[in-house]
């Protein structure tokens, strides 16, 4: 009896969630928003600019997270019940965890869809891990109503280089960016943006390219947690071994069949807290030399030309290929590394990254090329350390790069 009063409060509760939600959800966002609108929109750090439709799509998201949530319950109960008829006294607790431990990842997988699962994760701005910021920004982009809408795509470099609010706030309504680096982006990673993207309207894709985009390593930080099986022929196509880093491509493969495993990073941050999940990079950063010369001389080795290298470039290229048969245009920045840094570097690898860059622009029309001479030079000073621009810099280099990405948006 208590089994049936638990199905049926199970296949109510989504009725009334979806019955209060479409009688309230839009006279309470938009309440909300009357009074709290411009602190939620702050509070957004320029991910939305309407906090009423903002908030109705979290109400609806809520209610479709509740009903995903309640028939699962059901399935894996039944489930469990069916299969513990071949198990014996205490043993019946396994079926009904195996069917639970399903049903748990099978919520999660199409949980992740939704702003309002990732917002659960966020713990600020700086101290939320970098897969949440990076699907919250992804999802959110489609609720600004802009005409053009523009991606920062490319490692830690981009998100230094280049201020997205400030992009938005000079051009208002005209055009909507929003920035999706991840950092250690290599430029394979580029082709799992553009897979994420899908469904998505992104018209032109903005790329600070250096050398540490193409001479570290084929494989990132973030391939562990965007490699899907689908991508495993082109990775090998390409070039790609298992030997730069078959750890990474494990996790990858065991996160694709177990989002709970996937989602380790940010469940841990939320219960845990930041303090421990960024141990590990607040540990690195503290062998970090305080002299950046000494930390050049010991980087240098780490930027060579190789089979990695390679597959970096025919990465990139694949990416460009992609853009255009989407009709999404490709700006390039050829972008640059401290120039402590770039004095002890192989002298051949900026000529050879600067002819690959301009050879793309001849070869595809929905390349447009900002060479050294199109954008502000860098210099130490402009240098938190041997990749990262300051402040200031990144202000400069936003407004040279603003009139430009006006002028496509226009065209």
């Amino acid at each position: 009896m208590k089994k049936r009063y638990l199905t049926i409060g199970f296949l109510l509760a989504p009725l009334v969630v979806w019955l209060t939600c479409e009688v309230l959800a839009r006279p309470i966002s938009v309440r909300i928003a009357q009074r709290w609108g411009l602190k939620i929109v702050h509070a957004g750090d320029g991910k939305f600019s309407d906090a009423a439709i903002f908030l109705q799509h979290r109400f609806i998201e809520g209610a479709w997270l509740v009903t995903l949530l309640t028939g699962l319950a059901v399935l894996s109960i039944a489930l469990g019940a069916l299969l513990a008829r071949r198990f014996q006294g205490l043993w019946k607790w396994v079926p009904f965890s195996a069917a639970g431990f399903i049903g748990v990842n099978a919520w999660l997988k199409f949980a992740v869809a939704t702003p309002l699962f990732w917002c659960l994760f966020w713990n600020g701005k700086g101290t939320t891990d970098n897969l949440t910021q990076f699907h919250i920004k992804l999802l959110l982009m489609d609720e600004n109503r802009a005409p053009t809408k523009v991606v920062l795509a490319g490692s830690s470099q981009v998100r230094t280089q280049i201020d997205a609010r400030l992009l938005n706030a000079q051009f208002g309504s005209n055009f909507f960016t929003t920035e999706l680096h991840f950092p250690g982006n290599r430029t394979f990673d580029d082709l799992f943006l553009n897979r994420e993207l899908e469904g998505h309207k992104a018209d032109i894709m903005v790329c600070y390219l250096s050398e540490a985009n193409f001479y570290v390593g084929g494989v990132s930080e973030g391939f562990s947690l965007f490699l899907t099986f689908r991508d495993l022929p082109e990775f090998f196509r390409m070039g790609g071994k298992l030997g730069w880093s078959d750890k990474s491509l494990g996790y990858a493969l065991l996160g694709n069949m177990l989002p709970l495993f996937w989602l380790r990073e940010p469940i841990t941050e939320r219960v845990m807290g930041e303090q421990l999940t960024r141990l590990r990079q607040r540990q690195l950063e503290s062998g970090l030399g305080p002299d950046l010369h000494q930390r050049a001389m010991a980087a240098a080795p780490t930027y060579r030309l190789d089979d990695q290298s390679a597959f970096c470039f025919e990465a990139f290229e694949e990416f460009v290929i992609q853009c255009r048969t989407q009709q999404r245009r490709v700006v390039v920045c050829c972008g640059q590394v401290n120039p402590i840094l770039a004095r002890v570097l192989d002298p051949a690898l900026r000529p050879r990254m600067l002819s690959f860059l301009r050879g793309l622009a001849a070869k595809y029309p929905n390349v447009v090329l900002l060479d050294e001479g199109d954008l502000p030079a860098q210099t130490e000073a402009d240098y938190e350390d041997l990749v990262h621009a300051t402040t200031a810099a990144r202000i400069r280099f936003t407004e040279a790069l603003a009139p430009k990405l006006q002028s496509l948006s226009l065209n």
